[in-house]
């Protein structure tokens, strides 16, 4: 996952700021309340036959545009669109995603498609 960085005059520097495979979208948001923007992602054709692969993921921004990333879910697989705003009034950016469906694959039968995270204050 790369940010290209416009450093004015149509000149963007690439910065390699996570490895999830098979990005499909990305959205911006304070998910952490801190005050700066992180990143939400989700991914299209992550491996479904393996659990362990995100689905969707957020990428904790220190401030300094050091990310750190953080699993939000393997399941659903498939996911297409990504957002973020506050659902739950607690001041705080949430997840929606969105999938395709998929019918002829099995693990698709009975799954949400429009997953939504919310955050949570400890």
């Amino acid at each position: 996952c790369l940010w290209f960085e416009n450093g004015g005059a149509w000149n963007f520097v690439p910065h390699r700021i996570a490895r999830f495979g098979g990005t499909y979208a990305a959205a911006t948001g304070d998910l952490d309340g801190d005050g700066d923007l992180d990143i939400a992602l989700v991914s299209m054709s992550n491996d479904w036959n393996d659990a362990r692969n995100a689905s969707a993921a957020w990428l904790e921004n220190d401030g300094n545009q050091n990310f750190r990333t953080w699993l939000l879910a393997t399941s659903p697989v498939a996911l297409i669109t990504v957002a973020c705003g506050d659902l739950n009034g607690d001041g705080r950016a949430d997840v929606v995603a969105g999938g395709l469906e998929l019918p002829a694959n099995p693990l698709h039968r009975s799954i949400e498609r429009l997953p939504i995270w919310l955050s949570r204050r400890p």
